[in-house]
C-alpha cells in the first residue's frame, strides 16, 4: 500500500484557532510545577524516551522491569519510583504465551500487595490477543484505538516502534505525523516510551530517520558489556546518549543483569570494546579475536559498525 504522509492534527477544530503567543513576561507568570521524575534517571514526567537495542540484548526485559517498578512501587536498579503510575504497555510483535512467561517472571519478586499494585495499574494491549494484529501507529486513522486507553495514564509504552507501523524508518519527513502525535501526549501530561532497535553510528543510536530523535527527551542505549557471554544471559550495559532533564553523576552509564529468579541487579559498567583502537594495535581480525576473545564473526560485526560513521563522513 502507497505510503500516505501523517496530517495528525491533535484536535478538530486546531484549524480555526490561532496560535497562543505569550510574551516574556506572561512566560515568566505562568504557575508550571517543577518537571519531576516517575523514575529517575529512567522515566520523566511528560516526557518523550526511546529506548534502544540489537536483537536480543533485553529491551523488553529491561523496560518491563521499569514497569514493574513504576506500577508497583518496587525499587529497580535502586531507583525508587515516586509513586505508583498507570501504564498501557501496546506490544507488536510477541506471541502471548511469551510475554505472559517474561511477567510471571518479573513479578515473582514482588509482594502481593506490590502485585496488586502492578494488576491495578497495567493494562496490556497485545498483538496476539487482537484479531487483526495491531493497527499502524504511522497512520492517523489509528489514533483512535490507541488514544481509547489513556484516560488517566501517566505512560504509555510502544514495544517496539517497527513492529507496529510500516513507515519508511529512512524517511524523516514520514515520521513527522508520528511525532506530533507523540508531543501531543506529552503536552497532556502522559510520558511516551518507544523501544527500538539499533541503528546507524557504530550502535550509538537508533534504526532510522534522525527526526525521530529530535523531539525526545531522553535516549537510553542497551549493549552487552566486553565481557558478555551467553550464558549470562539477560546482561546488558544502560548508556545515556541523550537527556534533556539531568547531567553529572545521573547520566553515568551502568550495568544491570537479571537472573533467573528474576531480580535485577546493578552491577560495575563494563564499556563495550573500543574496535577501532584494537584493529590499530592488532590488525588482522584473528588477532583482534584472539586478543579479546570474541569470536572472529562478531569481530567483523563490530568492526564494520564502527566502520559506518568514517564512511559517510
Amino acid at each position: 500500500m502507497e505510503h500516505i504522509q501523517p496530517d495528525y492534527i491533535p484536535y478538530a477544530d486546531m484549524h480555526k484557532k490561532p496560535l497562543r503567543a505569550l510574551s516574556p513576561k506572561e512566560l515568566l507568570e505562568l504557575d508550571i510545577p517543577e518537571p519531576k521524575w516517575l523514575l529517575k534517571p529512567f522515566v520523566p514526567q511528560s516526557g518523550l524516551v526511546q529506548v534502544f537495542a540489537d536483537r536480543g540484548v533485553g529491551k523488553t526485559f529491561f523496560v518491563l522491569g521499569l514497569v514493574v517498578a513504576l506500577a508497583s512501587g518496587k525499587s529497580f536498579l535502586g531507583y525508587k519510583p515516586t509513586d505508583q503510575y498507570r501504564i498501557v504497555w501496546y506490544d507488536g510483535e510477541m506471541s502471548t504465551a511469551l510475554f505472559k512467561e517474561r511477567v510471571n517472571l518479573l513479578i515473582s519478586q514482588l509482594t502481593e500487595l506490590e502485585k496488586a499494585y502492578f494488576n491495578d495499574n497495567v493494562k496490556l494491549v497485545l498483538s496476539g490477543e487482537q484479531d487483526f494484529g495491531m493497527p499502524d501507529i504511522g497512520y492517523p486513522e489509528s489514533y483512535f484505538y490507541y488514544d481509547h486507553w489513556l484516560e488517566h495514564v501517566d505512560l504509555i509504552v510502544f514495544d517496539n516502534l517497527m513492529s507496529l507501523t510500516s513507515l519508511p524508518i529512512n524517511d524523516n519527513d514520514a515520521w513527522a505525523g508520528f511525532n506530533n502525535w507523540c508531543i501531543s501526549l506529552r503536552n497532556k501530561g502522559i510520558t511516551v516510551l518507544h523501544v527500538h532497535h539499533t541503528g546507524r553510528g557504530g550502535g550509538k543510536h537508533g534504526m532510522g530517520a534522525k527526526r525521530l530523535e529530535q523531539p525526545l527527551d531522553l535516549i537510553i542505549g542497551l549493549r552487552k558489556p566486553a565481557d558478555y557471554e551467553m550464558s549470562q544471559g539477560c546482561d546488558f550495559n544502560i548508556e545515556f546518549t541523550k537527556s534533556r532533564r539531568f547531567l553529572g553523576e545521573d547520566a553515568s552509564p551502568m550495568r544491570a543483569m537479571l537472573d533467573s529468579e528474576g531480580e535485577w541487579h546493578r552491577l560495575e559498567y563494563a564499556p563495550e570494546h573500543d574496535w577501532d583502537e584494537l584493529q590499530k594495535e592488532h590488525g588482522s581480525v584473528r588477532n583482534i579475536a584472539k586478543a579479546t576473545g570474541v569470536s572472529k564473526s562478531e569481530v567483523q560485526r563490530k568492526l564494520k559498525e564502527a566502520s559506518v560513521p568514517n564512511q559517510k563522513g
